[in-house]
């Protein structure tokens, strides 16, 4: 990591982070490779997590399916805490699970100016 910090124009993770769960270690990581300043982006798809309860707000976890769901509120503070911005967040069918759709997000964040 060392060797490509402050490198990337863009980092990618398309049905990734469902197998790792926590994810402030992938974020920091993440921030570190993105090259300073605007126009260095981390792009990347979670599946949709419904909290059950106000500590939920911001927060991920294991479903029956061993996938890993997150709150829309973890992804942004993790966000924030590693000086990246939400550019652009959808919601989306990401795949089927028998015969029933999967939602998530697709998110783009954008490194903040320094």
């Amino acid at each position: 990591v060392a060797q490509s910090a402050g490198c990337w124009d863009v980092l990618t993770a398309c049905d990734v982070f469902v197998y790792i769960g926590c994810l402030v270690e992938v974020f920091r990581l993440a921030r570190q490779l993105l090259r300073p300043g605007p126009g260095a982006f981390f792009a990347f798809t979670t599946e949709v997590m419904e909290p059950r309860s106000a500590k939920e707000m911001t927060s991920f976890r294991l479903n029956e399916d061993g996938r890993y769901a997150y709150t829309q509120g973890y992804i942004e503070s993790l966000a924030k805490e590693n000086s990246l911005h939400v550019c652009s967040r959808s919601c989306t069918s990401l795949r089927k699970n028998f015969d029933r759709d999967v939602w998530g997000h697709i998110w783009v964040l954008g490194v903040q100016k320094p």
